[in-house]
């Protein structure tokens, strides 16, 4: 951990500007210094095999700032929170489109992409930082090929925590270890934000969806294609109150199709993606579930 001292300030203040992060076994310390001036700045550490919890002053730096700056303080995090856990390296996961755990957005949407090396099951959360709200709802998760991605919409402006969790598919565990953990800063609102369709078990194995990602009454279309990836279903189908619409697949795993939603909207009504995984031709299993 590290702590930023000032001769003028609290260090309770200065917490939100130096946060740390383990990448094997190298740490990396980012500061933003809140304002002009000379800060010093302790970096404690120890080897809990033998020194159990208690943290050691183990380096001292001195830094210095010489231009005015308009910074925002992060929220506090418990040490080690940010990035990686445990198992991010276990699992061969590999983070391909932010490094850096903490995002600056200039906009309210972000696509965070990872690689693993064997079939996963993943999921993810959104939590509002401020009112500690959890947001899974503007969180999608999807897979193609051995890039698994992660589609955020912030509904406002406002720091965010986004907690990813994954493990093999072969693991019959139910519960999904944290794997990495973003904090995510939207500094502006360029478009609003609609809630994903709710993701099930299945959905999270390796499916993808071309669209529609959204599906809203204030957006929507009269009749709506769906183009989708699940792989191994033998059949697809979207049911919206209780119409059956079988998709058509393109190619294996591919399926594709129109839907007429125009009676729908602005009713409250539900509609699903199902698939037939084999076996019992009448069982359909529920992979998204939207709401218009």
């Amino acid at each position: 951990m590290a702590k930023l001292k000032h001769n003028d300030r609290n260090d309770a203040d200065l917490e939100g500007y130096v946060i740390h992060r383990i990448v094997g076994n190298t740490v990396y310390f980012n500061i933003t210094a809140p304002s002009r001036g000379e800060y010093g700045l302790e970096i404690y550490a120890n080897d809990p095999a033998t020194e159990g919890s208690t943290l050691y002053h183990v380096a001292q730096y001195l830094v210095e700032c010489n231009e005015d700056v308009k910074t925002v303080p992060l929220p506090k995090l418990p040490a080690g929170y940010l990035g990686a856990q445990p198992k991010f390296n276990d699992y061969g996961l590999n983070t391909l489109s932010h490094h850096i755990p903490v995002i600056h957005l200039e906009t309210n949407t972000v696509e965070i992409q990872f690689s693993v090396a064997q079939e996963m099951r993943v999921t993810a959360n959104l939590i509002e930082v401020e009112s500690d709200r959890e947001m899974p709802e503007f969180v999608f998760t999807q897979t193609k090929d051995s890039v698994v991605s992660f589609i955020v919409n912030c509904p406002s402006v406002g720091f965010y925590k986004l907690q990813l969790y994954a493990i093999p598919v072969n693991d019959p565990s139910q519960q999904l270890p944290g794997v990495y953990n973003y904090l995510i800063n939207c500094q502006k609102k360029t478009k609003n934000a609609y809630p994903f369709p709710k993701q099930y078990a299945q959905w999270k194995e390796g499916c993808y969806m071309w669209e529609p990602l959204v599906v809203h009454k204030e957006i929507g279309k009269p009749k709506v294609n769906f183009h989708v990836k699940i792989p191994k279903a033998e059949a697809v189908a979207v049911v919206t109150d209780q119409e059956w619409t079988h998709l058509q697949s393109s190619q294996p795993g591919i399926w594709q199709g129109e839907v007429n939603l125009a009676p729908y909207y602005g009713k409250g009504v539900k509609f699903t993606v199902n698939a037939n995984f084999g076996g019992d031709k009448t069982s359909y299993a529920t992979l998204l579930e939207y709401s218009i």
